[in-house]
């Protein structure tokens, strides 16, 4: 077994009040999020391995969350805020 995949991130908690944290591989990734409308609210180029981010001045609803490692690779997820 090779264990813990090296692009396995984890976004918790979800649902969240707006406030949540994405925690990934130590390599570099960049994260942008799109609200239901398609429009980008939250975009960092060089996340760290644990990253804080706070949309807590966004409505409630469901928001996209696309990563992009520094290796190429893509990781899709939402988030919900309520």
């Amino acid at each position: 077994s090779e264990g813990k995949r090296q692009h396995d991130f984890q976004i918790f908690p979800n649902p969240s009040n707006g406030l949540f944290t994405i925690i990934g591989p130590s390599e570099n990734y960049s994260v942008e999020i799109i609200n239901m409308i398609g429009k980008r609210i939250y975009k960092v180029d060089h996340a760290s391995d644990k990253q804080v981010i706070d949309l807590r001045d966004q409505v409630n609803g469901i928001y996209f969350i696309t990563i992009k490692t520094e290796g190429g690779k893509n990781f899709n997820s939402k988030i919900v805020i309520r």
